[in-house]
């Protein structure tokens, strides 16, 4: 898998130095590896606009797929960080600060993680490792995440429908 991300990352440059067309696929593929382990390959608001103005797809189609292909990257960032040994951070900051900061995440984690992911500019993906990390419910953050991301993706839609005078 670590291969197949390292070749997708090459194909990307490659489009972008022979100045080829991006196809849908590899936009998809582009929003998919840019929200894994925090990548900012591309900044995507930039490619969003050139994949809507030459869209054949149905909009919100276009926009539901991209969504989930952002919200898959999250699930897997959010396995990731069920994976962090949790032993070093205790011994560093000490059990009491440890549980301290978790009640903290516990109460305010899920609305970091919705305005992150709605917000362009903001790492949502770290907050989909961080309630990995925490081991908050899997479902609800995958069901905020996407719903921000929707959101998001919608926002900049309806932007460059009314300033560009897309369609």
């Amino acid at each position: 898998s670590l291969t197949v991300l390292i070749l997708s990352i090459i194909y990307i440059i490659y489009l972008f130095i022979t100045n080829k067309p991006i196809g849908i696929i590899t936009f998809y593929l582009i929003t998919f590896i840019s929200h894994i382990f925090f990548l900012v390959i591309i900044p995507l608001e930039g490619l969003f606009y050139i994949q809507v103005k030459n869209a054949t797809l149905n909009p919100y189609f276009f926009l539901t797929i991209l969504s989930l292909c952002a919200t898959f990257a999250y699930y897997i960032n959010y396995k990731i960080g069920e994976k962090i040994p949790k032993k070093a951070f205790k011994s560093y900051l000490g059990k009491d600060k440890f549980n301290k900061y978790k009640s903290q995440y516990d109460k305010y984690g899920y609305a970091l993680l919705f305005i992150a992911a709605s917000t362009p500019f903001l790492p949502g993906p770290i907050f989909s490792l961080l309630n990995g990390f925490f081991k908050e419910n899997i479902n609800k953050t995958l069901i905020i995440s996407f719903m921000g991301l929707l959101i998001k993706w919608v926002l900049f839609y309806i932007i460059f429908l009314n300033t560009y005078n897309i369609m």
